[in-house]
């Protein structure tokens, strides 16, 4: 496996960022590509260190796209920084030019964990036609409910406000931009994880809208000890 180091200079979020591509030893240009998004504690080196991710895209024959996407949620901060844009512009495009292939003839996925599972369905459900599959591990799909939360909690609060301003934008809400989806969506969460009643509810919101999805849960809370074993399913399970 080779793994690639990206720096992207971006116009989107006005600076350079890092990002990881792993290329597994079979790769050739009809490879299926996944991004892969972190939470919010990490970077585009997390998977390295907590995960399996090595394994799973040498086992699926799999390039894996890691971009670090800051504390942002990926996606629109109160400086006008757009992560959205620079995921799926900047990243996609890059990742396209270094490995020669054409994004219109692969089949391309996005996931994530935590933050990154709502970053996952925010950028997904942006692009639907562009993505095959999107997956969820745990993830924040409520932001809205969290921002209200994030802004009562003293340890947060500052941060928060400084991130998304004083009202953070509609164009965040999940909620919002559920439409039809021809892909897989698969959502995971542990029953005993602060975020379960907010997948609960935006699972819901998809049945209402009479979307496809593949919902599970099993014991466990939001940490690496119930991410690390189910990140495997997450992603094979809208890849294969």
């Amino acid at each position: 496996m080779e793994i690639l180091n990206l720096n992207i200079e971006s116009k989107f979020i006005n600076k350079k960022q890092e990002v990881n591509v792993l290329i597994p030893t079979n790769y050739n240009q009809d490879t299926k590509c996944l991004m892969l998004l972190h939470g919010l504690g990490g970077d585009h080196n997390h998977y390295f260190d907590k995960s399996d991710i090595k394994k799973i895209a040498e086992d699926n024959n799999l390039v894996v796209i890691l971009p670090n996407g800051d504390r942002a949620f990926y996606g629109y901060t109160k400086d006008n920084k757009d992560y959205v844009s620079f995921i799926q512009l900047e990243v996609w495009n890059e990742v396209a030019k270094r490995l020669s292939i054409n994004l219109e003839q692969i089949d391309k996925y996005i996931s994530g964990i935590s933050m990154g599972g709502y970053g996952a369905f925010l950028i997904g459900l942006n692009y639907p036609e562009f993505y095959r599959g999107i997956s969820s591990l745990s993830g924040s799909l409520d932001i809205i409910s969290r921002d209200n939360e994030k802004r009562l909690d003293s340890r947060f609060a500052e941060e928060w406000n400084s991130l998304f301003g004083d009202v953070m934008s509609e164009k965040m809400d999940l909620f919002n931009l559920i439409k039809p989806f021809s892909g897989r969506i698969f959502i995971m969460c542990g029953n005993e994880d602060y975020l379960f009643n907010y997948n609960q509810k935006f699972v819901n919101a998809l049945m209402d809208n009479k979307v496809d999805f593949i919902f599970e849960t099993k014991q466990g809370e939001h940490n690496w000890e119930f991410f690390k074993p189910n990140l495997k399913k997450t992603i094979e399970t809208i890849i294969n």
